[in-house]
Formats: C-alpha cells, sequence, structure tokens
C-alpha cells in the first residue's frame, strides 16, 4: 500500500535565493538550484547526491522529480546536477 502521505506535497521558490521548498506528509526538504551554462532559462537542480539520497530515504527521488517538475512547469529547462 502506497504511503498518502506522500502524495500530499507542495513545490514553491523558497525563502532564500536559489532555493525550492519540497514539503509532503514526511516532511520538508530544500533543494538547491543554479544557472547552467546554457543560459538564463536553464537550471541545474541540486540534489545533494548519495549522502542526501541516504538521509531522505526512499521519498527523495519522487521529491527531485516533483521539484524539476515544477522549474519546468515555470518555463525552465532543467538538469539534475547529483554530485557522487
Amino acid at each position: 500500500m502506497a504511503d498518502e502521505r506522500a502524495d500530499n506535497f507542495t513545490v514553491k521558490f523558497g525563502r532564500y535565493a536559489r532555493t525550492l521548498d519540497y514539503q509532503d506528509g514526511q516532511g520538508h526538504i530544500t533543494f538547491t538550484f543554479d544557472v547552467s551554462p546554457k543560459g538564463n532559462k536553464c537550471f541545474y537542480l541540486e540534489t545533494g547526491g548519495a549522502k542526501q539520497r541516504a538521509l531522505i530515504g526512499t521519498r527523495f527521488d519522487a521529491a527531485v522529480e516533483r521539484a524539476k517538475k515544477f522549474l519546468e512547469s515555470c518555463g525552465y529547462e532543467v538538469e539534475i546536477y547529483d554530485p557522487v
């Protein structure tokens, strides 16, 4: 059975520059982003890599995808930056 708490979520621009706030029933995640060399309409979404993934657990991949879709819905091209 899927966890319904993770199905209700919000993604919005954060209070601080170059941040996204992701919130679901299991808690809050802050993502950072930066302009890619491709220009102002293309962002790198910085995920924090394996350490961040291990801390957050199974909902992390869904949170990254939802944050990416949010930026795309705002008209940005998005590349995932996932350091090792």
